[in-house]
């Protein structure tokens, strides 16, 4: 529940460190708990509030092609920054097809686990 995204916006606090070296976004799904979570997410961090993304949500028909395409307009979006961290709040099945997309293995996450990942343009 809600203790447990807040312990898990804590982990994520520590793994992002220095927030200054580049830009961070968060991304959550429409879904109530999701946006709900992201909004603790960011506010434990210090951000603004998350943006909502259909692609995210459950009725997005998710598909590789369409997150290719979704992390390829933030690089294009982005590109004079170095380096871009983004946290994106969803549920499954949603998140195990995202993190066998980024890794190339289907994790499966609990609720309030973080996942992290380098992602090469």
């Amino acid at each position: 529940g809600i203790e447990q995204i807040r312990v898990a916006a804590e982990k994520i606090k520590d793994i992002l460190g220095d927030q200054s070296s580049s830009p961070i976004l968060i991304f959550t799904s429409p879904a109530i708990r999701a946006a709900e979570s992201a909004e603790i997410i960011a506010k434990a961090i210090g951000l603004e509030n998350p943006v909502v993304s259909e692609i995210l949500g459950l009725d997005a028909n998710w598909k590789e092609v369409n997150f290719r395409e979704f992390l390829e307009g933030l690089s294009k979006q982005y590109d004079e920054a170095s380096s871009l961290r983004v946290i994106l709040v969803s549920h499954e099945p949603v998140l195990v097809e995202m993190t066998k997309y980024l890794s190339g293995r289907a994790i499966l996450l609990k609720t309030g686990e973080v996942f992290t990942t380098e992602y090469a343009q």
